[in-house]
């Protein structure tokens, strides 16, 4: 993943011929605040004059229709996940993702009584 971003920002950096390259990203990065830096790059890349992104489902729910063979604009999807507290012995404890959890380290994470 980091030598993705890596290749990324140095393929984006390469296109900036020009200030009005660099005026056209930032202006561009004003209209998808909401997205990450990464995502901001990937969607310029792509399309520079993109003015919306947002999923096939979003835009179906909007009442838009998609014309057949237009092409989506790829963006990095976060991926958040919890960690959790594990008591190793009375005096250790260690923390893990929830998904990296054992099936016996998930029946007491759920065990309300259990510490």
């Amino acid at each position: 993943m980091k030598e993705i971003l890596l290749n990324l920002k140095e393929e984006a950096f390469k296109k900036f011929q020009s200030e009005s390259d660099i005026k056209k990203f930032l202006d561009n990065i004003l209209k998808f605040n909401n997205y990450s830096f990464n995502n901001q790059i990937l969607i310029w890349l792509q399309n520079p004059n993109a003015e919306y992104v947002s999923s096939f489902k979003t835009f179906s729910k909007m009442g838009y229709k998609i014309n057949k063979g237009t092409k989506g604009i790829k963006i990095f999807i976060p991926n958040f996940y919890n960690l959790v507290k594990i008591k190793v012995d009375d005096s250790k404890f260690e923390i893990k993702p929830y998904y990296m959890l054992t099936d016996d380290e998930k029946k007491r994470y759920r065990d309300k009584n259990d510490e």
